[in-house]
């Protein structure tokens, strides 16, 4: 079953927010994300432990790259959004953020709007599956009455056989999505 709110003791958004210092080779900025009442594990872990440990050592090289390297930086499976606000951070001149879940996709464009205010129109949040055919397709959710904010799915009808909704999600070919 969909959820219906995530957030339901929470009247307005942006009041549970995770504010960190993005702070990497002189670029420092404030990198804030929803909580959700704690129920986001990569707020929980960002939070507990900075931002660069969250599967480490991947914050830090991406960092390094789009230091090095401002271009086009693709984020398939966004989730949250943490991987885009790092890039928008380092400094990637364009972000496409691909995330198909709705729920999931809101709370990737209100952690953008957060860390970027109005300085975001570089990042589109494309909602969206990436394949190799255009269409629609049924995307399985995992269920989210565990209590935290589950950020897998999948278009595999094998994904978790237990535990799952599915929604009718759009497709889109990810050379023709990204260029």
């Amino acid at each position: 079953m969909p959820p219906q709110d995530l957030s339901p003791s929470r009247p307005t958004p942006g009041e549970d927010l995770c504010r960190l210092l993005y702070n990497f080779q002189g670029r420092a900025a404030p990198l804030c994300m929803e909580r959700c009442d704690g129920r986001d594990q990569v707020v929980r872990q960002i939070e507990a432990q900075g931002w660069r440990s969250y599967e480490a050592p991947l914050p830090v090289i991406l960092s390094q790259l789009v230091a090095c390297r401002p271009t086009v930086f693709l984020d398939i499976g966004a989730n949250t959004g943490f991987y885009s606000l790092v890039a928008a951070l380092a400094g990637a001149a364009e972000i496409r953020a691909f995330e198909p879940v709705p729920f999931i996709a809101d709370l990737l464009e209100a952690n953008i709007g957060h860390t970027l205010k109005a300085n975001h129109r570089h990042i589109t949040v494309q909602r969206e599956a990436l394949t190799d055919r255009e269409g629609t397709a049924s995307l399985h959710i995992p269920d989210q009455s565990h209590g935290l904010i589950e950020t897998s799915a999948s278009l595999d009808p094998t994904f978790r056989r237990h535990g799952t909704y599915q929604q009718s999600c759009p497709l889109g070919v990810l050379l023709s999505a990204a260029f």
